[in-house]
């Protein structure tokens, strides 16, 4: 049937659709999207909102070897899965099979989208913030389960859909299991090695035009006065250009900054100092933040590294902490604990700092602070008191930049 044949072509053009826009969110996890998903998720929805949910617990979790996963990375499975099916069915002559074909999408479509309502749920209830990227997967699962039911009604409108769908899709499932094994595995793989691959994520943000757009347009920000005095830094105290950053230590795109900046402090000794700052993304500390997490693990790595810093030891006790977040260590008070005893802090007074007052008050100060910037995210990062887009630079624009203000020195 000719009718059948375009609503395979459309189930076709949506499941591309959905693979593009999850590799982008892949891509956003791994912090390898660059400029234009951020300013594509700036320019479809609130400010930040892609940001706070791609740094929330719920965009991914650790799995053994492979390390961390984002959920995103399923959607793509899906999709892809879809987009294949769907490319079979439209070659496909034998009505039969292509019953078998639509019984496979529309049973992983409705489970899709049902796990799309749930995932729905918590950005809007939880994180309280809505990824514009996010909703249009959650839109394109809807138009593919739409279409794969009018396809599978238009084949045989004489059987009702979920009926002929439940006879069909566990023996088609079963006996296609290895060529769908196959095709998963492909989009496994492609999906974590490009959403990972950071060769050319930066590629036409790092243009010259481009990187001399970016530093005009840095130029003409307003600069903020940020309090430095009392904040922990690494680098030249007497340096010139002044990096601030605020970060999460469970935000794994803040463990990439922190390699970042290690880079720009070595590269440009005695020109860059760094201050860190605390943004936990937990309202066990964070007033900002609505939602509370049973084990306040941010809250606890940030106690932390400010106890390191009181005993001159916090950049030890700052890397330790994000090479355990990047080696899947969800920060507990045993875990924080083997981090200060690995550098040498004198355990009676680091647990009296973790629960001291004055530890409280020191983070509530910087939560203070980034309310009166208007702080979202993090990583979030100002070089001279002005800020940078959110999430994490461009290292080759960081560069630039920093040689560009060295000349005005």
């Amino acid at each position: 049937m000719k009718n059948s044949k375009n609503l395979f072509i459309v189930g076709l053009i949506f499941g591309i659709v959905g693979v593009i826009v999850s590799f982008l969110l892949i891509r956003e996890y791994y912090g390898n999207a660059g400029e234009f998903v951020s300013s594509l998720c700036s320019a479809t929805g609130d400010p930040g909102s892609c940001e706070k949910v791609k740094n929330s617990d719920f965009s991914g979790f650790n799995f053994p070897v492979l390390g961390k996963i984002p959920v995103a990375l399923f959607g793509f499975l899906f999709y892809g899965l879809v987009s294949v099916l769907n490319f079979f069915g439209m070659k496909e002559t034998d009505d039969n099979k292509k019953q078998n074909y639509l019984s496979t999408i529309l049973g992983f479509a409705i489970l899709a989208f049902i796990i799309d309502m749930v995932l729905f749920a918590i950005s809007l209830f939880v994180i309280g913030a809505v990824c514009s990227l996010c909703f249009v997967t959650y839109i394109a699962t809807l138009l593919v389960l739409i279409i794969s039911y009018m396809n599978l009604k238009t084949i045989d409108s004489n059987k009702g859909v979920f009926s002929n769908m439940g006879e069909k899709f566990l023996p088609s499932f079963t006996s296609n299991f290895l060529t769908y094994t196959i095709i998963v595995l492909v989009f496994f793989g492609c999906g974590l090695f490009m959403g990972r691959y950071q060769g050319g994520g930066n590629t036409i943000a790092s243009s010259p035009d481009m990187l001399k757009a970016q530093i005009e347009a840095f130029e003409k920000k307003q600069p903020f006065d940020l309090k430095t005095d009392g904040v922990p830094f690494a680098g030249d105290p007497n340096s010139p250009i002044v990096i601030v950053k605020y970060h999460d230590y469970n935000c794994g795109h803040c463990a990439h900054t922190s390699h970042i900046l290690h880079q720009i402090l070595a590269e440009f000794q005695g020109l860059v100092k760094v201050y860190y700052k605390d943004f936990p993304l937990d309202g066990n500390c964070n007033r900002l933040v609505g939602r509370k997490t049973p084990d306040a693990s941010s809250c606890i790595a940030a106690a932390a590294s400010y106890c390191g810093f009181k005993q001159n030891k916090f950049y030890p006790v700052y890397t330790g902490i994000f090479m355990d977040a990047e080696q899947g260590v969800r920060h507990s008070v045993s875990s924080v604990k083997s981090v200060a005893e690995k550098v040498g802090l004198n355990m009676s007074q680091f647990q009296a700092c973790v629960s001291s007052p004055s530890t409280a008050a020191f983070i509530n100060s910087e939560v203070d602070e980034s309310e009166k910037l208007n702080i979202q995210s993090t990583p979030s990062v100002y070089v001279n008191g002005k800020p940078l887009d959110p999430g994490t630079p461009n290292e080759k624009f960081l560069r630039e930049l920093i040689i560009h203000l060295s000349k005005k020195i």
